[in-house]
């Protein structure tokens, strides 16, 4: 009997044992203890040892399996060993375990500075054979050669996959980066020290090392993995690698080893360098530097920009590969794959040098607490990164600690290497996730950043969804522009830099500058262009392959009908360059021809929301090869890191997108969902997504209805807003309509499996989803249309908790939005059902209050806010008071112009504030109302402090209404303060995000806060201008006349100043409220000083501000 044979025959209590024995065995001169914990809550070891003097631990896990064992089994322990500060690591396996499981958890272990050691296969037979039991009556296994470091070279063209090569020649089919990665074993009898792997020096080949991977230590028997990244700077020839020089120290010697070589073929490589002079000094002149810098700068942003096809993925890129020549840490997430808060939350583990996605992690939230206070000491911080990292968890409470976490770590990087942050395409993240960053950007002023954000953004297709947020997120972080970031707008190419790019593509081009010159007329200097009409000539046989020089007509009109046949503009070459796919055949006997070859690539991509993994397309018999001459089309391209295919460009992308004959394969969408399904392993953030659309695509409308109704509710869970709309909206068919739109009748196919029931939670669920986007207007839609069915029917298990909170949220979206005539019919429903307890009952008396102050019905607004207050009294609840003490102050100040009381409510409701039960805006509200009476009592001092305060409470949320209030305050006080530059500032950064968010009440307020500010200096034809569009707008928009009397006043005045008496006159009809009467006839009197006492209480001097 064999070695194999009888391990395998073991249980896996009797292989625990095993193993135990052969580490008594191998430890038994080191004075450490080795015991096993099979009868014993082993909290994820099976085996510990531990020193008998010093502080020094050991872990071994033993599996038993039949398959190699992945990332996914061999990752969960990790982080306990890293919490509880474990020294070594020890895997024994049965089966195999993958180079790339490996590679990940050697790369954690030595930036958390523990030994891992990897027993398994051969090598485990082989260390096994020396237990007493195997002395005799066995066969052995062949003798290990001790006394040596083991070393094994592959390469790779990914940096994360089990796609290796151990031949000596590599060919480059997809990029010029590919990756050497060095697996090591330490064989001695001792450690080995100060390993260092020198590198050839090449002309045409750079190599970058990172630091963890040089001059470090190995103890006996542990592995280690180098991985060094290779970057090919031409590919007209094939490149030779020497051999590289592995040095490093053992029983006082040193020893020198040769890891072989290789050659590395890139003549197949499409590869068009970065050109242009603009962006080349950009690059030499503020990244060069910033990087050399090495985080000893002020800037920490680079904020790329352009329209599409100009070159930004390109420009990060190249970004991406200098850093790394830095040893910068990076990291790249593309916002039109990735879920924002998986963006976030793949940050946050690179920040804390965790292993991330592995989805089979076995952590405690004790452990994790452990790691977390090495460095920050708050629980609550632990707990809320706990939450979102491991069980992806989000709400209010953890979104507020996460952005602490996220700051903190921002500057303290586990490891201490400075980190790019790259994500692309920006302009698809949602709300939530633009808001943290931009959060993070502006905190980290104050702060020693070790991160540096690297932003892109397509400003050409900024989904319609989010144009608001996202023109108001490039908006704010334009204003720290040469700050605290460096701006690159990528454009059309200068003339000689387009030639340079055609020049190195087509050599031969040079010297025939008549027809670049109208080629270039012809077709333009957008990069992306170029590229596609160089493929062009391609596809037509124009170009040589070997050569790639080109055919040129010599004779001018030759030259000039050949431009005449050029196509313009990307859709129209993509499109002309699409219809000679057709023709094209592979260059060896396939089953499958190209062009079909070709359209399951397309249509995979595309039902896979934009990527299509390798493994699904070989599951459909398209092998390496013949992926390798569909991407020589340059319609397709392996994505950097990962084993997958993606389009060349977003401009294809759009174009096949757009292309409804591929739309609907029902055979292949019913493929991907199987596949889908049995390849859990297979992380993609739109994986609901794709496989509701796939049910759709397929006409399976009943499975589309069942998972999408199950998934709106996970995705809710996650925050995944955009997924909960895109689903929600595509069930329901239903979408607010323009005025002047006619009414079609849109065929629904999920009508008939979806009852009532089912309708009002999507469409409950998309108003949420609006709501939270701060989109009112949409979010009114959809809670009407769910108020709808819930007076028709009764919806099953939504409980009378559940009804109360769905009339709070509808009606604050319908006040918010200035929907006062939906509000009431929303409250008087409210107010007839029967199943409030005291805090809705508080609530619905409170909105009422809200509600009538706005339609100036002041009587009834008393009285609601009366009985909210008594009800909170009696329930003794010192917080509702202090809600309720805050709009009847509301209530004095815009309906009475009562300066007195509106303090005293105000004080009041400072006076009963908790701010241990408050929301974060509930805080910032308070800050603000505090801040507001010191303003009315001229302390103007503790006033801009304390709205200071306000605005940074109110940012730590997302897109709160808050921030724009407690910034108009911040900009009043600071004119009242004589700081007029600084006021003018404040409020038109503050209108810029009011109109990106359509805040309305905000919008008049700052444009009748600036107009005010003009009047002061006498500037009165702009002070006229900013009035009159606040006039407009307030009419436009349809806001309460109580919250902007100051627009009336201050307009009246204008226009009697100005002598513009019809204005003023028709303005008095229009806008009439009693105050009004005393204050026109003063203006018509022709007295030249105007008393202003008993008038709104925010004044300065005779001209009245907006709060």
């Amino acid at each position: 009997m064999n070695i194999q044979q009888y391990i395998h025959s073991l249980t896996d209590e009797e292989f625990e044992q095993l193993c135990t024995e052969y580490l008594t065995l191998h430890y038994k001169n080191k004075n450490i203890t080795i015991h096993g914990t099979r009868l014993k809550k082993d909290g994820g070891k099976d085996i510990v040892g531990t020193a008998q003097d010093v502080p020094y631990e050991i872990w071994a896990e033993c599996k038993r399996h039949n398959r190699a064992l992945g990332l996914e089994k061999i990752s969960k322990n990790v982080i306990l060993v890293i919490s509880k500060g474990i020294n070594e690591l020890i895997y024994f396996s049965t089966s195999d375990i993958t180079r790339n499981a490996v590679k990940h958890v050697s790369i954690v272990a030595a930036k958390h500075n523990f030994s891992v050691t990897f027993i398994y296969g051969n090598r485990l037979y082989q260390e096994l054979s020396i237990l007493p039991r195997f002395q005799y009556g066995f066969e052995k296994s062949n003798e290990i050669i001790k006394n040596d470091l083991r070393i094994s070279r592959f390469f790779s063209v990914f940096e994360d996959t089990e796609k290796y090569t151990e031949e000596s020649e590599l060919v480059l089919q997809r990029d010029n980066i590919f990756y050497i990665d060095i697996y090591l074993t330490n064989l001695y009898s001792a450690t080995v020290s100060d390993v260092t792997c020198t590198l050839p020096k090449m002309a045409d080949i750079i190599f970058h090392v990172p630091e963890i991977h040089n001059c470090f230590n190995m103890l006996q028997g542990s592995n280690r993995v180098i991985q060094i990244r290779a970057e090919v700077l031409s590919s007209y020839t094939v490149k030779h690698i020497p051999a590289l020089t592995l040095k490093y120290k053992c029983n006082g010697h040193t020893y020198s080893q040769k890891v072989p070589g290789g050659y590395i073929d890139p003549t197949k490589l499409i590869y068009y360098p970065l050109v242009g002079e603009n962006v080349q000094n950009f690059l030499s002149s503020k990244i060069l530097p910033l990087l050399k810098g090495n985080g000893f700068s002020p800037i920490y942003m680079l904020n790329i920009t352009g329209k599409s096809g100009t070159g930004k993925t390109r420009l990060l890129s190249e970004i991406i590969n200098s850093a790394k020549s830095y040893n910068f840490q990076t990291l790249y997430c593309d916002a039109k794959k990735q879920n924002g808060f998986e963006i976030l939350r793949e940050f946050l583990c690179a920040c804390l040098g965790l292993p991330y996605g592995t989805g089979n992690i076995s952590c405690t939230l004790d452990d994790f607490s452990k790691i977390i206070k090495q460095y920050y000491g708050n629980s609550k911080v632990s707990e809320a990164v706990f939450s979102f990292v491991f069980h992806k968890k989000l709400d209010p409470d953890i979104l507020y600690y996460l952005k602490e976490a996220l700051l903190f770590f921002s500057c303290n990087i586990v490891g201490g290497v400075s980190l790019i942050w790259t994500i692309d395409n920006l302009q698809c993240l949602d709300k939530e996730t633009l808001d943290i960053i931009y959060f993070l950007i502006a905190h980290l002023q104050k702060c020693f950043p070790e991160v540096i954000f690297s932003l892109g953004t397509n400003t050409e297709i900024v989904p319609l969804d989010s144009q608001g947020f996202v023109n108001e997120f490039l908006a704010k972080i334009n204003e720290y522009e040469d700050v605290i970031s460096y701006v690159y707008t990528c454009g059309e190419m200068q003339n000689n830099d387009a030639k340079t790019l055609y020049y190195h593509a087509i050599p031969n081009l040079q010297g025939f500058d008549y027809f670049t010159r109208l080629l270039l007329n012809k077709s333009g200097k957008r990069p992306f262009d170029i590229i596609m009409l160089i493929h062009w000539f391609y596809d037509q046989n124009l170009i040589n392959i070997s050569t790639h020089n080109m055919v040129i007509p010599s004779k001018k009109e030759e030259i000039e009908n050949f431009i005449n046949k050029v196509p313009v503009k990307s859709k129209e070459i993509i499109d002309q360059r699409f219809q000679l796919q057709m023709h094209k055949k592979f260059s060896f006997d396939t089953t499958l021809g190209y062009f079909d070859a070709f359209k399951v690539v397309v249509k995979s991509i595309l039902y896979f929301g934009g990527e299509t993994p390798v493994d699904f397309l070989a599951s459909l018999n398209i092998d390496g090869d013949m992926l390798f001459e569909l991407s020589q089309s340059l319609f397709f391209k392996y994505m950097d890191k990962y084993p997958k295919i993606v389009f060349y460009h977003d401009n294809i992308y759009r174009y096949f997108e757009g292309y409804q004959f591929y739309q609907n394969d029902r055979s292949l969408s019913l493929k991907i969902i199987k596949w889908l399904n049995e390849n859990a392993w297979y992380k993609s953030n739109l994986r609901t997504t794709a496989i509701f659309d796939c049910y759709i695509r397929a006409s399976e409308y009943e499975e589309a209805v069942r998972f999408g109704i199950s998934s709106i509710s996970s995705e809710c869970d996650k925050r995944n807003f955009q997924a909960v709309i895109h689903i929600g909206t595509e069930l329901l068919k239903d979408v607010p309509k323009a005025q002047d739109a006619s009414e079609e009748l849109v065929p629904n196919p999920f009508a008939e499996f979806m009852d009532a029931g089912a309708k009002f939670h999507v469409y409950y669920a998309v108003a949420d989803a609006y709501r939270i986007y701060q989109d009112l207007s949409q979010s009114v839609y959809y809670y009407k249309k769910a108020y709808k069915i819930l007076q028709q029917y009764s919806i099953s298990e939504f409980t009378s908790i559940d009804t109360c909170r769905f009339f709070h949220r509808y009606s604050n979206a319908c006040i918010s939005a200035a929907d006062y005539d939906d509000a009431l019919i929303v409250l008087d429903y409210f107010k007839k059902y029967k199943g409030r307890n005291n805090f809705y009952d508080f609530i619905m008396h409170n909105r009422y209050s809200v509600l009538y102050l706005a339609i100036n019905d002041i009587e009834n607004a008393l009285l609601s806010i009366d009985e909210s207050l008594k009800i909170a009294k009696e329930c003794k609840e010192p917080q509702w008071e202090s809600v309720s003490y805050s709009d009847k102050a509301y209530i004095y100040y815009r309906a009475y112009e009562d300066r007195e009381n509106t303090i005293l409510y105000f004080s009041k409701a400072v006076e009963k504030h908790i701010s241990e039960k408050a929301t974060i805006n509930r805080s910032s509200e308070i800050l603000a109302q505090e801040a507001f009476v010191d303003l009315l009592t001229d302390k103007l001092e503790d006033a801009e402090y304390l709205a200071d305060l306000a605005l940074n409470r109110a940012l730590e949320i997302n897109g709160t209404a808050m921030e724009i209030k407690s910034r108009n305050l911040l900009g009043i006080i600071q004119y009242f303060s004589n700081k007029a530059e600084a006021a003018f500032s404040t409020w038109r950064k503050d209108l810029v995000i009011s109109a990106q968010r359509v805040n309305k009440d905000g919008i008049v307020k700052l444009h009748t806060n600036l107009g005010a500010a003009y009047i002061l200096q006498s500037k009165y034809v702009p002070a006229k201008e900013e009035l009159e569009q606040a006039y407009a707008l307030y009419q436009k928009f349809k806001v309460s006349l109580m919250t902007h009397k100051p627009l009336i006043y201050n307009l009246l005045f204008i226009y009697n100043i100005l002598g513009d008496t019809s204005k003023r006159d028709k303005l008095f009809e229009e806008a009439y409220f009693d105050n009004l009467s005393s204050y026109y006839n003063q203006l018509i009197s022709g007295s030249e000083n105007i008393l202003t006492d008993g008038y709104w209480p925010l004044q300065f001097k005779h001209v009245f501000f907006n709060y």
